[in-house]
């Protein structure tokens, strides 16, 4: 099993928590997911390596997106096309998981808090000698 340090900063690197704000329509065809398809293709190896998830120059920037989202059980949903008949778009955005999982954060971050707050500092309760030193000669 790999470390997981390596993958998240991975994830975090590709800019992938970009596409997770609610109610952003994303289109393939969109700057950041141009730009986004071309860092992940860049670094396909890295991506390989670390996530075990193939990247090719034939995915589309939506199809490389979905696939990284994956990893962490998020998905972009499909919401509609637009554009005319000849110059359609697939149109998605991220609709936030209701599946409790903010409340076991939640809880999470309560306990790390209540956990800091009652640790005791050791380097507090030491108590090191002044050292005196002679300057007269």
């Amino acid at each position: 099993m790999l470390p997981l340090l390596p993958a998240v900063l991975l994830l975090e690197n590709l800019n992938l928590l970009q596409f997770l704000t609610p109610d952003v329509q994303l289109r393939g065809s969109d700057e950041k997911m141009v730009e986004f398809k071309a860092l992940a293709v860049t670094h396909r190896h890295v991506i390989k390596n670390y996530l075990n998830v193939s990247i090719s120059e034939k995915l589309t920037p939506v199809a490389i997106a979905q696939k990284l989202l994956a990893k962490i059980d998020l998905i972009l949903d499909y919401v509609g096309r637009l554009g005319n008949r000849e110059n359609r778009e697939c149109v998605y955005q991220f609709v936030a998981p209701d599946d409790e999982r903010d409340s076991i954060f939640g809880q999470w971050l309560n306990r790390d808090e209540a956990f800091s707050r009652d640790s005791v500092s050791v380097t507090n309760n030491i108590k090191l000698p002044t050292q005196v030193i002679d300057t007269t000669s």
